[in-house]
């Protein structure tokens, strides 16, 4: 419980840079795209983040959009602008992913078009930490122990 507390008081303390990045993204994604809509997901909202975590986004576009494309415009755009200057796509995954790093904050992002699941899971989780508040500390230890031991991405079991 105290290791919990200590992760939420990490978290709290860089919130106004976190919360600044994420203004700075959705800034840039309207100047790319006015009818898009920016979201949070996964850990960073259900409270079970640890500090050394990424930021999970989903953006929400047309469905006629060209997710591949948006997320190729997005990566140069924030290379051009030097909010980041480490910016990959994955593009041939299920789902495109756009890996980036804040340059002020030092957040790494994982963004997503169009991909609802996470959205859905994350208002899952955050109930389900809710009506069971001892499940917060066991997730933070368990995720904290997976990304210390190098196996918190999917493609290398966690």
């Amino acid at each position: 419980v105290q290791f919990a507390d200590q992760m939420r008081e990490a978290n709290d303390t860089a919130l106004d840079e976190r919360t600044a990045a994420v203004t700075r993204f959705r800034r840039l994604l309207h100047q790319i795209t006015p009818d898009c809509r920016l979201h949070l997901y996964g850990s960073t909202v259900c409270g079970l983040r640890v500090p050394i975590g990424d930021v999970d986004c989903m953006i929400e576009a047309p469905h006629k959009a060209d997710k591949t494309m948006l997320l190729k415009r997005l990566r140069d755009q924030l290379l051009e602008a030097g909010v980041t200057s480490n910016a990959f796509l994955l593009p041939h995954l299920r789902m495109p992913v756009l890996k980036w790093t804040d340059k002020v904050s030092g957040d790494r992002f994982d963004s997503c078009v169009n991909h609802t699941n996470g959205l859905r899971a994350s208002t899952l989780l955050s109930r389900t930490a809710n009506e069971l508040p001892d499940l917060r500390p066991l997730v933070l230890v368990l995720k904290t122990h997976l990304l210390m031991a190098g196996v918190h991405q999917k493609r290398s079991g966690g």
